[in-house]
C-alpha cells in the first residue's frame, strides 16, 4: 500500500482553502481529452452511378475526394465506415450473389505500390432494392496509420456475372472530374500481405465515407487509449474516529489507470442543519491498490462530531490519472479527471 505522507505532512499544516489550491486542485489541471473522431472519404452526396463489375477480387482506394488527397491525414482507428450503393440484382433472378466485401488498409510502399496492411471481416451489401441506400458497417480494430489508404474490396463474383457485366455488378461508385479512385483486381491476389500497384486510375468517386477516431475514439493497438477511461477514485464505506485530529479513510484506485490516481479529497457533512466541511487533503494511490489518507480534523469540528452523536459525511474526491509519468500510456495521452463520492461515518 502507499500512503503518501509526505504529502500529507506538507499540506496538513495549512488551512483548507489554501491546501486545496497549493497542495493539488485540479482546476489548474489540463482538461480531460475530449471526443476526438473525424469523418474522412466521400460526403456521399453524388449519386451511385457507376458500376465496377469484375470476375475476379477487386479492390478500390480514393486518391482524390473533391480534389483533396484521399490518404488518411493522420494515424487512428477505423471506427464506422459508410457505403453508397448496392449491388445490382439480376433481373431474371437466375444470380443470387454473395456480395462479399471487405475494409482493407493499404499502406504505401513506393512509386505508388501498396500492401494490404488490414483487412476487415466479412461485411455484405443490399442485392437490388434502393440503388442510393447507405449502408453502415463497424469493423473491428481496424488500425491506420497516416498515409495510408482506407479501401473498398470486393470478390468479384464470376460465378454470379449476369447479362454483360464479368462479375457482380457493383453500383457504389459516382462519376466526377474532382475525384479519381485507384483499382487493381487478381483471383486471390488482394489479401493481407499481397503487394501490387494499380491497374488503372479511374474519374469516379468511391462512394465510401468512415470516421478515424484518436486517443479516447482508439483503441490502444491503434495508439489510443478508449480502452482505458479513468473511472475516478473509490472510498471505503466504513466508520471512522477522529479521535487525535485526524480521520483515516481508505481510497481506491482501479487497475486499469495511468500512472496513479492523484488529486484532492475533502470530507463535509451537516451537523445541526449547517453544512460543515471537516477537512481534507490531497492522495496519490497506485493502481490497484487500496490506500490510507489521512485528514485533518479540527480541535473545533471533532467537537460538534462528538456532540452530535456522530456524522455520516460525505467523502468527494477530486481524482485524475498520471500518464506522463506511465510508459504504457500512448503518446500525447492527455490527463483525464473526475469527480466521485462516497460515504464514512465519523465519531469522536
Amino acid at each position: 500500500m502507499l500512503d503518501d505522507s509526505r504529502a500529507n505532512l506538507r499540506c496538513r499544516a495549512r488551512p483548507l482553502a489554501a491546501t486545496l489550491l497549493a497542495c493539488g486542485a485540479l482546476a489548474a489541471l489540463p482538461a480531460a481529452g475530449q471526443a476526438t473522431e473525424v469523418t474522412l472519404g466521400s460526403d456521399l452526396t453524388k449519386p451511385a452511378d457507376v458500376v465496377e463489375d469484375h470476375g475476379a477480387d477487386a479492390v478500390f482506394w480514393p486518391i482524390t475526394i473533391d480534389g483533396t488527397a484521399g490518404a488518411v491525414p493522420t494515424s487512428g482507428q477505423v471506427n464506422f465506415v459508410r457505403i453508397k450503393g448496392s449491388v445490382l440484382a439480376d433481373p431474371s433472378g437466375r444470380a443470387k450473389p454473395d456480395p462479399l466485401v471487405h475494409i482493407q488498409v493499404l499502406h504505401p510502399i513506393g512509386r505508388g505500390a501498396v500492401r494490404v496492411s488490414l483487412s476487415s471481416g466479412g461485411l455484405r451489401l443490399p442485392v437490388g432494392g434502393n440503388p442510393q441506400a447507405i449502408t453502415t458497417f463497424k469493423p473491428v480494430n481496424l488500425c491506420v496509420k497516416k498515409g495510408d489508404y482506407v479501401a473498398f474490396n470486393d470478390i468479384g463474383g464470376f460465378e454470379w456475372r449476369w447479362g454483360n457485366y464479368a462479375g457482380m455488378p457493383f453500383q457504389v461508385f459516382s462519376r466526377t472530374t474532382a475525384s479519381t479512385t485507384n483499382y487493381y483486381t487478381r483471383n486471390a491476389g488482394t489479401m493481407n500481405g499481397a503487394q501490387f500497384s494499380p491497374m488503372g486510375t479511374l474519374p469516379v468517386e468511391l462512394l465510401m465515407q468512415y470516421k478515424l477516431g484518436t486517443g479516447p475514439d482508439a483503441v490502444s493497438i491503434c495508439g489510443g487509449y478508449k480502452q482505458y477511461k479513468f473511472k475516478g477514485v473509490g472510498v471505503r464505506r466504513e466508520t471512522v474516529s477522529v479521535g487525535g485530529g485526524r480521520a483515516r479513510i481508505h481510497l481506491a484506485c482501479q487497475y486499469r489507470t495511468f500512472g496513479s490516481c492523484r488529486g484532492v479529497v475533502v470530507v463535509k457533512g451537516t451537523v445541526n442543519g449547517k453544512q460543515v466541511t471537516f477537512g481534507g487533503t490531497p492522495f496519490i494511490v497506485q493502481p490497484a491498490y487500496v490506500s490510507s489518507v489521512y485528514v485533518s480534523i479540527s480541535s473545533k469540528n471533532a467537537g460538534l462530531i462528538r456532540k452530535a452523536g456522530g456524522v455520516t459525511a460525505s467523502v468527494v474526491m477530486d481524482g485524475h490519472d498520471d500518464p506522463r509519468h506511465d510508459r504504457k500510456a500512448p503518446r500525447g495521452t492527455p490527463v483525464q479527471k473526475k469527480t466521485t463520492t462516497g460515504k464514512v461515518r465519523l465519531t469522536g
